[in-house]
């Protein structure tokens, strides 16, 4: 059982219950608070997700953006060790989610798929996904902090990595929060070229009939659309999360060979 039910003593006043999700497009829910392990799992349970920055430049220019809205109360300012706009908090009013049966691969990955020989895993190599999704991207946003953070949700099952493999080589893979109904997908890279599609498919065949009902891609992007996700609003998203819930959500854990991809997914 997670022993991360509670917030630890540094943050028992907080709750994101007295938090309003608003209604504002493009801005951020709140801003600061701690990267903690409790902190940003009851965000998620809540429907949000954080992203943070490193480079003063980025900070500077967070508050340059959103600093009016902060001071004149449009924004919430959580207490903070650090400096708070490091930390941006978001809830999109419209949340683009994929049914795991609903998941499809195009064409002319089913044919990379069919010729490549490739594996998937799950946790195997949670380092290394976590590597390849941060990458060289600017403006970083897996941040130490966080990474620090991730590590502990990891090592108590709530954030959990799909890898894909060509032999030993590791060329893809996704991690995100494994929550009871829905699996937030945080983050995805791909080394050689569909290998991040086949990590989300390979995500939704590892669901069983009748858990985790969302594969959650968080914002609209061109990449998830043409996997078969879909945007529904905040207020159904909410529906699926189970915020006092004391256990993560469950996968397939086994290793697989991609082939089965191209077959249907079971269902219930």
């Amino acid at each position: 059982m997670s022993t991360l039910t509670t917030l630890n003593d540094a943050t028992a006043t907080f709750s994101w219950d007295r938090i309003t999700l608003g209604s504002g497009l493009g801005v951020p829910v709140a801003i600061g608070g701690d990267l903690t392990p409790e902190v940003v799992l009851a965000a998620h349970q809540r429907g949000l997700f954080c992203i943070p920055r490193s480079r003063p430049a980025d900070i500077a220019d967070n508050e340059m953006v959103y600093g009016p809205d902060v001071r004149a109360g449009d924004i919430s300012l959580l207490p903070s060790a650090t400096n708070p706009y490091s930390v941006l908090w978001w809830s999109p009013q419209t949340r683009y989610v994929m049914p795991p049966e609903e998941v499809a691969l195009g064409r002319g990955t089913r044919s990379k798929v069919r010729t490549s020989g490739w594996t998937t895993t799950v946790n195997l190599h949670f380092e290394g996904v976590l590597a390849g999704c941060r990458g060289d991207r600017q403006p970083r946003w897996i941040t130490d902090p966080l990474i620090d953070c991730l590590h502990a949700l990891h090592h108590e099952g709530w954030v959990k990595s799909i890898e894909v493999w060509d032999g030993e080589q590791l060329i893809g893979g996704l991690f995100g929060f494994a929550l009871p109904e829905v699996f937030v997908m945080s983050s995805a890279f791909h080394i050689k070229p569909e290998a991040a599609k086949v990590a989300i498919a390979d995500l939704a065949h590892r669901v069983a009939p009748g858990a985790i009902r969302l594969l959650d891609a968080g914002v609209r992007t061109e990449y998830t659309v043409r996997l078969g996700a879909r945007g529904i609003p905040r207020d159904e998203y909410l529906q699926f999360l189970t915020p006092t819930s004391m256990q993560p959500g469950t996968l397939d854990e086994a290793a697989h060979e991609a082939h089965r991809l191209l077959r249907p997914r079971l269902t219930a």
